[in-house]
């Protein structure tokens, strides 16, 4: 786990998945996790992206980003769809 601001230090070639959880402003993310992006094209089916706001209106191209409401009680929500992008995401790995 680290602060997504921190970006920058993470090798993404050494991970299987990565899982981006930040709240995005104005529905759009910040400049790291843009810059992150853009920097790795050819590993964007490593990445799952939680935004914690209440738009679903949110894109980034050829990323998928699951988006939904800071309200602790459809935590239980979120948890199962990014547990199950994460296992199909392993799954092709094996």
């Amino acid at each position: 786990v680290i602060d997504v601001y921190t970006l920058f230090t993470v090798n993404i070639e050494k991970w299987d998945a990565l899982i981006l959880i930040n709240s995005w402003e104005y529905g759009s993310p910040p400049k790291n996790v843009k810059k992150f992006i853009k920097n790795h094209p050819n590993e964007l089916n490593k990445l799952i992206v939680l935004s914690t706001v209440g738009s679903s209106n949110i894109v980034l191209k050829d990323v998928d980003v699951i988006s939904g409401e800071s309200i602790i009680e459809k935590t239980s929500t979120y948890v199962e769809v990014v547990t199950n992008r994460l296992n199909q995401i392993i799954k092709k790995k094996q």
